[in-house]
């Protein structure tokens, strides 16, 4: 029960802490929120929500480390 909560809450604090992105805090919410989603090897995953914020948390860790390296190659070519 305190894992869903968590991994709901995590993912929740993970999107809305989004527009600061160069403090890396969405990619460790996020991460978190996966973590306590049960998507992380060996666990079991929870099931509605918990795991929907989870799903959503992986995708903000993908989406960060894909701004940063594009966006650090995109600064050099252009900038």
């Amino acid at each position: 029960m305190r894992a869903k909560v968590g991994a709901i809450v995590l993912g929740a604090l993970a999107i809305i802490t989004l527009p600061l992105n160069w403090s890396g805090a969405p990619a460790a919410l996020g991460a978190s929120a996966a973590w306590l989603g049960g998507l992380a090897r060996g666990s079991h995953p929870q099931a509605g929500a918990a795991r929907g914020f989870g799903i959503v948390g992986i995708v903000i860790v993908v989406l960060e480390i894909v701004a940063t390296v594009f966006g650090g190659v995109a600064g050099q070519l252009f900038g």
